[in-house]
This record gives structure tokens, sequence and C-alpha cells, in this order.
């Protein structure tokens, strides 16, 4: 922290171009798997999106894909929808919620 603020420093952006989040399985995103790598490799500990969708748009994918990120210790984040944690069952739900259809499915508290 400097003067009251935390500092953030960008490693590295990474885009997907012409690549659909809802046809294309998260295993198959070359993209989203090198991200992925570079969490495996302790790269960086933020994953900064402009909407969790970008992660994924399908319901019953991409609520695991951002939970595999925070259970590697990576804090994510949306700039429109702030932290996704996984500290509840709510939690769940909540990303569940936002990044697909009126369908949910979740699992239960252990």
């Amino acid at each position: 922290m400097q003067g009251g603020f935390s500092v953030l420093i960008i490693i590295r952006e990474e885009q997907e171009t012409g690549v659909s989040g809802f046809k294309v399985s998260a295993a198959d995103r070359d993209k989203l798997q090198l991200v992925k790598e570079h969490a495996e490799k302790g790269k960086f500990d933020i994953l900064l999106v402009f909407m969790f969708d970008r992660l994924g748009r399908k319901s019953d994918e991409t609520p695991f894909v951002v939970e595999w990120f925070v259970k590697k210790g990576i804090k994510v984040w949306s700039v429109n929808e702030g932290e996704q944690r996984f500290d509840s069952h709510t939690d769940r739900l909540t990303i569940t919620s936002v990044s697909g259809r009126l369908t949910v499915k979740a699992k239960k508290p252990p």
C-alpha cells in the first residue's frame, strides 16, 4: 500500500477475438487455457475481467471456471460486478445467475 491506496500492476492482458464463450467450451478456448497456465505458474494473483460473462456464457460451465481460479488463490474481479468469492452457497448462486440463463444449478454447502 502506498499512501492508503493499493498499487495494482497489470502483468498481462489477453483478449479473445471472434471466439464465442457460449459456442466454444472453456477447455477449447486457447486464451483461457493460457491464462489458466499462467495462474498455475503463479504469474498473477488477481484476474480482472470487464464482466464475468467474458470468462464464459455457459451457465453449467462458467461458475466452475471462476471457482477454479479462486481455488488456485487467484482473486477474480469484474469491473462491473466486483469480486467473486465462494465463501457460501449464495456466492455459487450469484455467479451462476450472472453468467447465464435463469436456470440455477448449485452445490449444497458442505
